[in-house]
């Protein structure tokens, strides 16, 4: 009896790490299927987006403009492209002056290796990072200190004009104060003139 045990014991053993062993083939597979659809992708677009700026006549060695960039987002060819790897076209043509801003304070310029990463990391479907997390935090600080900055002149500029307005205000006031007093004694006296 006791050796039946241990024979059973073994075959449970033996299939448990047949079953580890196939889980964790499984979920290599799956990791490289997903590397390889990932590099597939990147080269499909850089390829295509190097066709599309070679026919615009601009050369993939040169920096982009914001205009440039622009211009090729909206061809319909590069749209269509964009839409097919699930990236938000007009999502990322509203973040181009984000983009460009960053760009110029870093000193840098839009390379076609950093055009293909931006296009790629605007995809729906990928997961934020905790890097999208700082830069959307960086980008939210900018403008929070740019609006504080733009309210602060306005305020400033508010200020002048009401502290203007009030100034003129008290000198009429003190001009009046000190006129009525002449004017009353004249009124006096044109008044005792045609009584008396």
């Amino acid at each position: 009896a006791f050796w039946i045990v241990i024979v059973v014991f073994i075959l449970l053993s033996a299939i448990t790490i047949m079953y580890m062993l196939v889980g964790v083939l499984v979920e290599v597979v799956g990791v490289i299927a997903t590397a390889e659809k990932e590099g597939i992708t990147v080269a499909y677009v850089a390829g295509k987006m190097r066709e599309k700026m070679e026919t615009m006549g601009h050369g993939f060695d040169d920096p982009l403009t914001k205009y440039e960039f622009q211009r090729l987002l909206i061809e319909p060819d590069v749209c269509e492209l964009l839409t097919s790897v699930n990236v938000d076209v007009v999502v990322l043509i509203d973040m181009l002056d984000m983009v460009y801003e960053d760009i110029e304070r870093t000193g840098s310029s839009m390379t076609f290796e950093r055009m293909v990463d931006l296009l790629l990391n605007g995809r729906g479907a990928n997961q934020a990072t905790v890097r999208d997390t700082k830069e959307i935090l960086r980008i939210l600080k900018q403008i929070i200190k740019t609006s504080t900055e733009d309210i602060q002149k306005k305020m400033e500029s508010e200020l002048q004009v009401i502290h203007a307005g009030l100034l003129m205000l008290r000198e009429e006031a003190l001009s009046r104060d000190a006129a009525p007093k002449d004017s009353d004694s004249e009124e006096e006296e044109t008044q005792v003139q045609a009584f008396g």
